[in-house]
C-alpha cells in the first residue's frame, strides 16, 4: 500500500512517500483514535487535529506578540492598566449623533452659571450704592466662586466618579435655577444678604457645571475630537462671561429709581432659562466612543483609587509645573474680570457700559482663540510650543492694554482688548488639553479639578492685592503687575518637559484593537478551513498483494 506525492491544503506538513506492506492485518497497523472507514480497496484515516500545526498560526502568533508588546509599552508609559479579562474583540465602539445635543446643552448651562458669576462685579458702583455696602463686598460676589471651588472639587470629583456624569450635571443646573431664583427674592436694597446666599448656591453648583465638560468630552466623543470639544465648552464659559458683561449693563442702569426694575429683569430672565436648562438630563452613553474609555470603565477605580490618583498628581512634578503655570495665568484673567469695573471707572468714570463692552470685546476674542487653538491642538499635538508663545504674547498684550489706559483713547482700549482676549483667555483650552496629555490615564475630572482650583486661589490672591494696590500706588502699577504675573506663567510653562501620552496611547491602543481584530478574523477562517478538511481525513489505495 504507498501513497505518492500527497499534500495536506492548509497546513505546512506533506507526506511524499508512504508504503505499508499489504500482508499486514490493516486493523492493526495502523493507530488512530477512531476506526478509520475501510473496503477491499481504499483506507481512510482522519486527520488528528493536534498533531497538524497551521502555517498561519506562527505568522499569528508573531503578531500577537507585537500587539501584547505595544500593551504592556502603554501601559509602563502612561500607566493605564489594561484588566486581564479585557477583549477588544467583543467590546462594542460606538458614537451617537445625540452626544451633539448633550454637548449644546452643557454649553448652556455652562455659559449661564459664568454670567451669574460676572453679573454683579460688572457693576459694582452700582450694587454698592444701591446695597450700600463697600466694594470689598461686591469683590466677594464673584470672589464667593473661586473659594466655593477651592473647597468642594475633591468631594465633588469623588462624588462624580461615585455617581456619574448624569447625577453630577443634574446637581449642577437644578442648583444653577435654584440659585437664581433666590436671587430674585433679593431686590430691596436691605436684602444684599439674600443676593449673596443665592450667589453662594449658584456657586456650589457651578464646581458640578465646571467637571462635566472633561467628562462629556472622554465619554461621547472620539480620541482625534476632544481638544475641540474641550474648546468649545471653556467657550461656553467665556460666551457666558460676556453675556454678564454685555447685558448687565445694559438693564441695569445707573439712575438709582432704575435699578430695582433692572435687577428684577436680569434676576428673573436669568432664573427662567436656567430653569428651562435644568429640565434636560445629561447622561452617559450605552457604549463608549474609544478603545481607551472602554478599558477606563472597566477598572473599578473605588475609593482608595481616587485618593491614589490625587497622590500620584500631587508629586507629579511636570504637572505641577503647569498647574502653577496655568494659575498664575487663568488667575489673572479671574481677577482682572473681577476688577475691570473699577480699573475702567479709574480712568473713564461713569462708563459702566464702556466697562461691559470692553470686557464683551475680551470674551468674544478669547472665544474665538478658543477655538483656533483646540483645533491647531488636534492636528499639531504641539502643546507646549503652542503655551509658550500664547502666555509670552499675553504678557506683551496686557502691558499694552495698561499703556493704552494711560492715554485715555476709548477706540484704543477696545483695540487692545481684542489682542489682550485673544492670547489670555486662549491660553485656558491649551492648559486643560496639555495637563490631560501629561497626565494621562489619570481621571480628567481631577486633573481639571486641581488645575481650577489652582486658578481659584490666585485669582482671590491677585484680586485683593491688586485691589489695594490700586487704592495706594494708582492704577498703573496695580495693572502691569497683572503683565508681570503673565511674563512669569511663561517661564514656568517653558520648564514643563512635555510627554504626550494621552496621544500615543489613543493612537497605539487603536492600533492594537485592529491588529487583534485582523487576527481573530484570521484564526474564524482558518479554524473553518481546519474544520472541513478534518471530517475528509487521507485517503490510502490498498496495492494488490504480490
Amino acid at each position: 500500500m504507498s501513497i505518492n506525492n500527497l499534500t495536506t491544503p492548509h497546513y505546512k506538513y506533506s507526506i511524499s512517500a508512504l508504503s505499508i506492506s499489504s500482508n499486514l492485518n490493516r486493523k492493526k497497523s495502523i493507530s488512530v483514535s477512531v476506526l478509520p472507514n475501510q473496503n477491499g480497496q481504499f483506507l481512510t484515516v482522519p486527520f488528528a487535529k493536534p498533531t497538524l500545526k497551521r502555517s498561519v498560526s506562527e505568522s499569528n502568533f508573531s503578531k500577537k506578540s507585537k500587539s501584547f508588546d505595544s500593551l504592556r509599552r502603554i501601559a509602563t508609559e502612561t500607566s493605564l492598566q489594561i484588566p486581564e479579562n479585557f477583549s477588544f474583540n467583543t467590546v462594542k465602539i460606538e458614537t451617537y449623533k445625540i452626544r451633539w445635543a448633550m454637548l449644546v446643552m452643557v454649553i448652556f448651562y455652562t455659559a449661564l452659571s459664568y454670567m451669574q458669576w460676572i453679573q454683579y462685579s460688572i457693576i459694582a458702583n452700582i450694587v454698592m450704592e444701591y446695597y450700600n455696602v463697600s466694594f470689598v463686598m461686591v469683590d466677594w460676589m464673584s470672589l464667593v466662586f473661586m473659594v466655593t471651588y477651592i473647597v468642594l472639587i475633591f468631594p465633588v470629583s469623588y462624588f462624580m466618579d461615585c455617581r456619574g456624569l448624569r447625577y453630577s450635571a443634574l446637581i449642577g443646573s437644578i442648583g444653577t435655577a435654584v440659585g437664581a431664583w433666590i436671587k430674585v427674592f433679593s431686590l430691596n436694597p436691605d436684602q444684599f444678604m439674600i443676593a449673596f446666599l443665592g450667589q453662594t448656591i449658584v456657586a456650589i453648583s457651578q464646581v458640578f457645571v465646571l467637571i462635566v465638560p472633561a467628562r462629556l468630552a472622554s465619554e461621547w466623543f472620539k480620541a482625534e475630537n476632544q481638544s475641540k470639544i474641550c474648546s468649545a465648552t471653556v467657550f461656553a464659559g467665556q460666551v457666558g462671561t460676556a453675556m454678564g458683561f454685555l447685558l448687565t449693563p445694559m438693564i441695569v442702569s445707573h439712575n438709582q429709581k432704575e435699578v430695582r426694575d433692572g435687577l428684577c429683569t436680569l434676576m428673573i430672565g436669568t432664573a427662567s432659562f436656567s430653569t428651562i436648562i435644568a429640565i434636560i438630563v445629561i447622561s452617559s452613553p450605552p457604549n463608549p466612543p474609544t478603545y481607551v474609555q472602554a478599558i477606563q470603565r472597566a477598572v473599578e477605580q473605588g475609593n482608595s483609587g481616587y485618593v491614589e490618583a490625587v497622590k500620584r498628581l500631587l508629586v507629579h512634578k511636570e504637572f505641577m509645573k503647569l498647574v502653577l503655570a496655568y494659575g498664575l495665568n487663568v488667575g489673572v484673567f479671574n481677577a482682572f474680570s473681577t476688577l475691570l469695573n473699577q480699573i475702567i471707572l479709574g480712568y473713564f468714570p461713569k462708563s459702566e457700559q464702556d466697562a461691559g463692552k470692553v470686557g464683551l470685546s475680551l470674551i468674544l476674542i478669547g472665544a474665538f482663540a478658543s477655538l483656533v487653538f483646540g483645533y491647531i491642538m488636534d492636528v499639531t499635538h504641539k502643546f507646549k510650543d503652542l503655551a509658550i508663545w500664547v502666555c509670552k504674547l499675553g504678557g506683551v498684550a496686557m502691558g499694552v492694554f495698561c499703556l493704552v489706559l494711560e492715554t485715555h483713547s476709548k477706540r484704543l482700549l477696545y483695540i487692545a482688548s481684542i489682542f489682550l482676549g485673544f492670547f489670555v483667555l486662549g491660553f485656558q483650552p491649551i492648559g486643560y488639553e496639555y495637563a490631560a496629555e501629561i497626565t494621562f490615564p489619570e481621571p480628567d475630572n481631577i486633573v481639571g479639578g486641581i488645575m481650577n482650583i489652582s486658578t481659584h486661589i490666585f485669582g482671590v490672591i491677585f484680586t485683593l492685592i491688586c485691589s489695594e494696590l490700586n487704592s495706594y500706588l494708582g492704577d498703573l502699577i496695580g495693572n502691569l503687575c497683572f503683565a508681570v504675573l503673565l511674563f512669569g506663567s511663561t517661564i514656568v510653562v517653558s520648564s514643563v518637559k512635555s510627554n504626550c501620552k494621552r496621544h500615543y496611547a489613543h493612537a497605539e491602543i487603536t492600533e492594537v484593537a485592529k491588529e487583534l481584530a485582523e487576527l481573530s478574523d484570521d484564526e474564524e477562517n482558518d479554524e473553518r478551513g481546519f474544520r472541513d478538511e478534518e471530517c475528509q481525513g487521507l485517503t490510502l489505495k490498498i496495492d494488490n498483494p504480490a
